[in-house]
């Protein structure tokens, strides 16, 4: 039993720390709420409502939003990083402490109508509804510009680009990053070719699996999660 239990604990210690999750609340259809002719729309923001078998809810107006994605009629995102904000919101009119729902960052590489962008948005689920805030253009490509990247794989050398990870990789973590001329002397001073290596750096605006590390902020030997 205690063996099982140090087992256990090993395997524990051994997990890689979870992304933050998207509340269930989130993911379902959203259907658009119609906004009053006479009122004034706000910039950067859409509100939708829960859809439930029977809506009437036109195609166009539909968005779905699961754990890893959200797609609507003639746009699809898949998210690159979800984070909780400390900003919660009631579940309902009269809600309890344990009726509150936070506020979730989501950044987000998006496609329509032919056009690739980087998205910032804010998902906000209040009082039933939901509220997704879109940040300008121009900021979202600032915060993507200044994302911190973390890799870990195998470090190899190839036509003088160096990199961690695999080029024939088909899960997302382990596609190769690849490192600025400026930093492989930094991470060489560490990790060796053909040998595990763990990094983290600034990247610029870029395609998963073609991603360049600008600025090593760090660099480690040591495995901190299984290849």
């Amino acid at each position: 039993m205690k063996k099982l239990l140090m087992i256990a604990a090993l395997l524990a210690l051994a997990t890689p720390a979870q992304a933050d999750q998207l509340r269930v609340v989130y993911l379902r259809h959203w259907c658009v709420i119609p906004k009053d002719k006479d009122s004034v729309p706000t910039p950067g923001y859409q509100s939708y409502f829960a859809s439930e078998p029977g809506d009437k809810c036109e195609r166009a107006d539909r968005l779905t939003i699961k754990q890893n994605e959200l797609t609507a009629i003639e746009s699809d995102c898949r998210f690159r990083s979800v984070k909780r904000t400390k900003d919660l919101r009631p579940n309902h009119t009269k809600a309890t402490n344990a009726d509150w729902t936070p506020v979730m960052e989501v950044l987000a590489d998006c496609e329509g109508a032919g056009v690739k962008s980087v998205v910032k948005m804010r998902l906000i689920y209040e009082k039933g509804a939901l509220l997704i805030e879109h940040q300008s253009a121009a900021s979202a490509q600032s915060d993507r510009q200044n994302e911190i990247l973390t890799c870990g794989g195998i470090l190899h050398l190839d036509k003088s680009r160096l990199y961690v990870g695999s080029l024939k990789a088909e899960i997302a973590e382990d596609l190769p990053c690849f490192i600025t001329q400026s930093e492989v002397k930094k991470v060489l001073s560490v990790c060796a070719v053909g040998r595990w290596c763990e990094l983290a750096g600034v990247i610029d605006d870029c395609e998963p699996g073609k991603c360049e590390i600008s600025k090593v902020t760090s660099v480690s030997r040591k495995r901190k999660r299984e290849p």
